[in-house]
């Protein structure tokens, strides 16, 4: 069945999107990043924590099981307001809200990056071994990494599904009234 809704980038200015979501990632320390559904494709990312954006996303092996996490983590996902928190592959938290428009899911926020707990660091350092990340350099950005109460994190993602039923809603009547 053809999805009778305009695409995600019909609806809404990315580049001032993008501008908020900064903003938003540089006040919270939280990073995001909106995937586009019907191409998969990463619109952009703010705030990316030194982990996953210079180890996890550039090793192919490994960038390939962040693809399968982010995969698993936004399937079934079909209410505004829906979160789901997951703790990815690589051992962080992360969690996605969709942008659902006319019952369509045109885009997903995600966030994360984060630990719960303290990490367990031979967990780390066997995964640095696994994917011959420089080990000294793995361990300092996983000291980086904040660990977070699961609460906060769940009332900061609460926010993010707020902001993307407000996104989905405003650009839906902008393209209304340019119509």
């Amino acid at each position: 069945m053809p999805n009778p809704s305009p695409s995600f980038r019909e609806i809404v200015n990315l580049e001032e999107l993008q501008k908020l979501f900064t903003t938003f990632s540089a006040a919270t320390g939280y990073p995001t990043g909106l995937v586009e559904c019907a191409s998969g494709e990463v619109l952009f990312g703010t705030g990316w924590r030194e982990l996953c954006a210079n180890f996890h996303r550039q090793n192919p092996a490994s960038k390939e099981q962040c693809h399968a996490g982010n995969l698993k983590i936004e399937h079934g996902l079909e209410k505004p307001g829906d979160i789901r928190i997951n703790r990815c592959p690589h051992g962080l938290v992360h969690g996605c809200t969709p942008i659902i428009v006319n019952g369509y899911r045109l885009a997903n926020i995600f966030t994360g990056q984060v630990l719960f707990a303290p990490p367990d660091i031979d967990h780390f350092k066997k995964q640095a071994r696994q994917f011959s990340y420089d080990e000294a350099a793995y361990l300092e950005a996983l000291a980086e990494t904040p660990v977070v109460s699961e609460e906060k994190f769940s009332a900061m993602l609460g926010f993010l599904a707020q902001m993307a039923t407000m996104i989905a809603r405003s650009g839906l009547a902008n393209l209304r009234l340019q119509e």
